[in-house]
């Protein structure tokens, strides 16, 4: 049983508690994909490297009249009349692969109406998703990993200023807003309509993790779950949001560096398992297309997937 408490160890109730739980056990970590676990490496690559993103372009997606017509149609009452026309315009044109943000985002729609109407297969749905995921110059930019060391140093500093909580929190990859959102609107009991169509509560715990259904929605960005490992009696103090953006400034930890390294880590992970990557953009709440049983297809994967990684924390000493 997980119950909200703070500080204090108060019990239910409030906006500025947060919770405790009672013993599980999420079993041994053994390495993923047969690769020793080290320490100093963050999988497999010297925390001094970097990585290098780089995504091959599928063939161009099929185009003909029927299809553009169709795509216009399907794009009425989803973007103004405008957009639809300069979207359709960029299809037509055949501009692929895609080298503008703008032209990126019309071969989203495209592909997704065309998985819509049954043209494209899942699988090759999801790999166009995957490349276009990025603009054209993001996809090929060298990205910097985070040093696992950072993690631990942050671990040390967040536990000696009392937040060894929000440290666990945070590796699971979530906004540290949204971490503060859940705390003030925690009903782990009440049944709610998930993304899959289901109703189910807003808290799933397996063995070692837990996902809380937040189901919120900031402009175009919709974050539906956030997901955390389990780690001993969870106790934060009561701050706000702006109160603890300070308090980590002033102890020189970055938040958005424990999103970017459970990115990254979450990311290898799927790799090294063949697990899709579309379970990553899950668990760190990006845009999914997904509706229904391909939804649930995508959660049971990211369910597997955040498993794996409770382990690799653990087996390297993170939490």
């Amino acid at each position: 049983m997980i119950n909200l408490i703070n500080s204090e160890g108060a019990g239910l109730g409030g906006g500025d508690q947060w919770w405790a739980r009672g013993d599980l056990n999420p079993g041994p970590p053994p390495c993923q994909g047969g690769a020793p676990c080290q320490a100093d490496k963050v999988f497999g690559v010297a925390v001094d490297e970097q990585l290098t993103t780089q995504v091959a372009a599928p063939p161009a997606p099929r185009r003909d009249n029927r299809l553009l017509d169709g795509f216009r149609c399907w794009l009425g009452g989803r973007v103004s009349e405008d957009t639809a026309e300069y979207y359709v315009g960029v299809v037509e044109r055949g501009d692929w692969p895609p080298g503008k943000g703008k032209h990126v985002k019309a071969w989203r729609k495209y592909v997704h109406y065309l998985f819509s109407i049954g043209v494209l297969s899942w699988e090759q749905y999801q790999a166009y998703l995957l490349y276009l995921k990025t603009t054209s110059g993001a996809r090929h930019r060298t990205v910097e990993a985070v040093p696992i060391e950072t993690i631990r140093e942050y671990k040390e500093v967040l536990e000696r200023a009392g937040l060894g909580a929000l440290h666990v929190l945070l590796l699971g990859g979530a906004r540290l807003k949204h971490i503060l959102r859940m705390a003030e609107a925690w009903k782990p009991e009440e049944l709610v309509k998930h993304p899959t169509g289901r109703m189910e509560k807003r808290l799933h715990c397996g063995r070692g993790w837990c996902r809380y259904y937040l189901g919120v929605r900031e402009g175009s960005k919709r974050t539906d779950y956030v997901y955390f490992p389990l780690a001993g009696r969870m106790r934060v103090p009561a701050l706000t949001y702006r109160q603890l953006k300070d308090k980590l400034r002033k102890l020189g930890v970055q938040a958005k560096l424990y999103r970017k390294f459970a990115n990254q880590v979450l990311e290898e992970l799927a790799h090294q398992n063949n697990i899709p990557l579309d379970a990553v953009a899950l668990i760190m709440s990006r845009g999914l297309t997904v509706t229904g049983a391909h939804y649930l297809n995508t959660r049971e994967w990211a369910d597997k997937l955040f498993k794996l990684y409770v382990g690799w924390l653990k087996q390297n000493h993170l939490i």
